[in-house]
């Protein structure tokens, strides 16, 4: 056991957490961190839906939550380019890198337009937590094209021309190439990118949403933090993860159906990081009620406050659906 405890220390954490803090894994985890904020007024408006069941003169609030939570794929999409470029300090192409990442993440989820080309109709539940996986992809893939390219330029050495200039003409081969495989795919080869890619992270999804699974992702995220290792190196898989079984059980709910994920952001939160990583709810309170502190007292009531919002998403599910798979 000491062996294992000392390559653990001095072997694996060392390299794993060289991966969480490699420019592609943390833009990643940048482009999750930036859309938390839309995520979370997505679930406010969840839980006043559920109120207005109660009282029903509280206006309905769905479309602020299909214009947060509902489109976040095509946030992450311009965002994981975006964050990369600004990682690998290409900082005159992050804006350029996150407009082509949302580009061709509208070309791989399969627009339909009209015989005459004068409407174009997408299909509304791709934008949301379905849709993780496939802004993934279409964000690396722009990002590593604008990463190879950024080595590249017309005008070296010349400071004739303005920098926006520069920028513009640099962009336009890997921007035309990144366009142009989506094009290639979607409207020449008439594939579906979306369906694709899905079905080949199916078996991901449907083994992850398992109680086996669940208990697996759950112990594997606690086996790294316990050596030191961010848990964040799971995330670019758990959080496919947990958003398709967030947006499939609203899904079922609207339907009338009985939602059947477990493994979601909202059961992690609320039942197996009560208060955070290791389960600190008690600290938590003790922050928000006893600290001396201003600063701590603070942010221990903010915890307290999302951890009351996450508790009231999908407690009762959670405890129901382990007790079935039990």
């Amino acid at each position: 056991m000491n062996g294992f405890i000392n390559w653990m220390n001095k072997s694996f954490t060392p390299k794993m957490n060289k991966i969480t803090g490699n420019a592609w894994v943390a833009g990643i985890q940048d482009a999750i961190m930036g859309v938390l904020p839309l995520i979370l007024v997505g679930s406010l408006m969840t839980l006043l839906s559920l109120l207005k069941m109660v009282v029903p003169a509280i206006p309905d609030f769905t479309m602020i939550n299909n214009f947060s939570f509902g489109i976040m794929s095509l946030f992450i999409a311009f965002l994981i380019p975006y964050y990369i470029m600004q990682r690998k300090k290409v900082l005159d192409k992050t804006i350029v890198a996150g407009c082509a990442g949302a580009a061709l993440y509208l070309i791989a989820i399969f627009p339909k337009f009209s015989a005459d080309g004068a409407t174009i109709s997408f299909s509304f539940e791709r934008f949301g937590g379905v849709g993780m996986f496939v802004a993934l992809i279409a964000g690396l893939f722009t990002a590593f094209i604008m990463f190879i390219f950024s080595k590249f330029s017309f005008f070296k050495n010349n400071d004739a021309l303005p920098d926006f200039i520069v920028v513009w003409f640099d962009s336009l081969i890997p921007v035309t190439l990144i366009l142009l495989v989506g094009w290639l795919f979607t409207f020449q080869l008439n594939m579906d990118l979306f369906t694709l890619i899905n079905a080949l992270f199916k078996p991901l999804t449907a083994s992850a949403q398992s109680f086996w699974g669940f208990v697996f992702f759950t112990f594997l995220g606690f086996f790294f933090y316990s050596f030191g290792v961010s848990a964040w190196v799971l995330y670019p898989i758990l959080y496919g993860v947990w958003v398709q079984g967030i947006q499939q059980n609203a899904n079922l709910a609207a339907a009338g159906h009985a939602a059947t994920n477990i493994n979601t952001m909202e059961v992690a939160a609320g039942w197996i990081n009560l208060g955070g990583m290791g389960a600190t709810f008690g600290l938590v309170f003790m922050m928000a009620f006893m600290a001396k502190s201003k600063r701590l007292r603070v942010i221990g009531g903010t915890v307290l406050v999302l951890q009351f919002s996450i508790l009231m998403n999908q407690p009762f599910l959670a405890l129901r659906l382990l007790s079935i798979q039990l």
